[in-house]
Protein backbone atom coordinates (compact mmCIF):
# COMPACT_ATOMS: atom_id res chain seq x y z
CA UNK A 1 0.00 0.00 0.00
CA UNK A 2 1.68 3.19 -1.14
CA UNK A 3 1.13 6.41 0.79
CA UNK A 4 -0.55 7.99 -2.23
CA UNK A 5 -3.45 5.56 -1.86
CA UNK A 6 -4.16 6.57 1.77
CA UNK A 7 -3.30 10.26 1.53
CA UNK A 8 -6.83 11.53 0.94
CA UNK A 9 -9.32 9.37 2.95
CA UNK A 10 -11.03 10.73 6.04
CA UNK A 11 -9.65 9.94 9.48
CA UNK A 12 -11.61 6.70 10.09
CA UNK A 13 -10.90 5.39 6.61
CA UNK A 14 -7.24 6.35 7.02
CA UNK A 15 -7.01 4.44 10.32
CA UNK A 16 -8.58 1.37 8.76
CA UNK A 17 -6.23 1.48 5.76
CA UNK A 18 -2.99 2.47 7.50
CA UNK A 19 -3.52 0.70 10.83
CA UNK A 20 -2.95 3.84 12.94
CA UNK A 21 -4.61 7.22 13.27
CA UNK A 22 -3.46 10.06 11.05
CA UNK A 23 -1.96 11.92 14.04
CA UNK A 24 0.08 8.87 15.08
CA UNK A 25 1.16 8.29 11.48
CA UNK A 26 2.32 11.90 11.11
CA UNK A 27 4.17 11.79 14.45
CA UNK A 28 5.95 8.56 13.45
CA UNK A 29 6.79 9.97 10.02
CA UNK A 30 8.20 13.18 11.56
CA UNK A 31 10.45 11.15 13.87
CA UNK A 32 11.68 8.97 11.01
CA UNK A 33 12.27 11.95 8.70
CA UNK A 34 14.39 13.67 11.36
CA UNK A 35 16.49 10.52 11.82
CA UNK A 36 16.85 10.05 8.06
CA UNK A 37 18.10 13.65 7.70
CA UNK A 38 20.83 12.88 10.25
CA UNK A 39 21.82 9.78 8.28
CA UNK A 40 21.80 11.60 4.94
CA UNK A 41 24.10 14.28 6.34
CA UNK A 42 26.73 11.55 6.72
CA UNK A 43 26.35 10.56 3.05
CA UNK A 44 25.27 7.40 1.33
CA UNK A 45 22.91 6.44 -1.45
CA UNK A 46 19.36 7.83 -1.51
CA UNK A 47 16.55 5.43 -0.70
CA UNK A 48 14.13 4.20 -3.33
CA UNK A 49 11.16 4.60 -0.98
CA UNK A 50 10.12 7.69 0.93
CA UNK A 51 9.44 7.55 4.67
CA UNK A 52 5.68 7.71 4.07
CA UNK A 53 5.97 4.46 2.08
CA UNK A 54 8.28 2.73 4.55
CA UNK A 55 5.98 3.35 7.50
CA UNK A 56 2.92 1.46 6.17
CA UNK A 57 5.30 -1.31 5.11
CA UNK A 58 6.31 -1.66 8.77
CA UNK A 59 2.70 -1.66 9.99
CA UNK A 60 1.54 -4.40 7.59
CA UNK A 61 1.35 -7.91 8.99
CA UNK A 62 2.60 -9.97 6.09
CA UNK A 63 5.73 -11.92 5.29
CA UNK A 64 8.73 -9.92 4.10
CA UNK A 65 8.54 -11.70 0.76
CA UNK A 66 4.97 -10.49 0.17
CA UNK A 67 5.75 -6.96 1.32
CA UNK A 68 8.77 -6.85 -0.96
CA UNK A 69 6.67 -8.02 -3.91
CA UNK A 70 4.06 -5.33 -3.22
CA UNK A 71 6.72 -2.58 -3.18
CA UNK A 72 8.95 -4.02 -5.95
CA UNK A 73 11.77 -4.68 -3.47
CA UNK A 74 13.73 -7.74 -2.52
CA UNK A 75 12.85 -9.61 0.65
CA UNK A 76 16.07 -8.50 2.34
CA UNK A 77 15.48 -4.83 1.44
CA UNK A 78 11.95 -5.01 2.85
CA UNK A 79 13.35 -6.52 6.06
CA UNK A 80 16.08 -3.87 6.28
CA UNK A 81 13.59 -1.00 5.81
CA UNK A 82 11.17 -2.40 8.37
CA UNK A 83 13.92 -3.10 10.90
CA UNK A 84 15.27 0.45 10.51
CA UNK A 85 11.81 1.95 11.08
CA UNK A 86 11.17 -0.21 14.15
CA UNK A 87 14.57 0.49 15.70
CA UNK A 88 14.29 4.23 15.05
CA UNK A 89 10.81 4.47 16.58
CA UNK A 90 11.89 2.51 19.66
CA UNK A 91 15.00 4.65 20.03
CA UNK A 92 12.83 7.78 19.87
CA UNK A 93 10.96 6.62 23.03
CA UNK A 94 7.71 8.28 21.91
CA UNK A 95 6.27 4.98 20.67
CA UNK A 96 7.82 2.61 23.21
CA UNK A 97 5.51 0.25 25.09
CA UNK A 98 5.73 0.05 28.89
CA UNK A 99 8.19 -2.50 30.27
CA UNK A 100 7.38 -5.70 32.13
CA UNK A 101 8.21 -4.18 35.53
CA UNK A 102 5.77 -1.29 35.14
CA UNK A 103 3.04 -3.66 33.97
CA UNK A 104 3.69 -6.03 36.89
CA UNK A 105 3.69 -3.11 39.35
CA UNK A 106 0.12 -2.40 38.31
CA UNK A 107 0.62 1.18 37.15
CA UNK A 108 -1.71 0.54 34.25
CA UNK A 109 -4.79 -1.64 33.94
CA UNK A 110 -5.29 -3.46 30.67
CA UNK A 111 -8.60 -4.91 29.51
CA UNK A 112 -6.98 -7.03 26.84
CA UNK A 113 -3.50 -7.97 25.80
CA UNK A 114 -2.78 -8.58 22.14
CA UNK A 115 0.33 -10.25 20.84
CA UNK A 116 1.63 -10.31 17.33
CA UNK A 117 3.83 -12.76 15.55
CA UNK A 118 6.35 -11.54 13.07
CA UNK A 119 9.00 -12.98 10.86
CA UNK A 120 12.28 -12.76 12.74
CA UNK A 121 15.76 -13.92 11.86
CA UNK A 122 16.65 -17.23 13.47
CA UNK A 123 19.46 -17.15 16.00
CA UNK A 124 22.17 -19.68 15.38
CA UNK A 125 23.56 -21.39 18.49
CA UNK A 126 27.24 -21.05 19.23
CA UNK A 127 29.15 -24.27 18.65
CA UNK A 128 30.99 -24.01 21.96
CA UNK A 129 27.72 -23.79 23.85
CA UNK A 130 26.57 -27.03 22.20
CA UNK A 131 29.81 -28.87 22.93
CA UNK A 132 30.36 -27.75 26.51
CA UNK A 133 26.87 -26.59 27.48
Amino acid sequence: MRFESVKEPKSEAFRRLAGVTRNSFEAMAALLVAEKRKQNAAGGEPDTLCIEDKLPMMIEYRAYFHIGQAYNLSESTAYRNIKWCEDTLVKGRAFRLPGCKSIAAGEQVFDAVLTGAAETPAGRPKTRALLFG
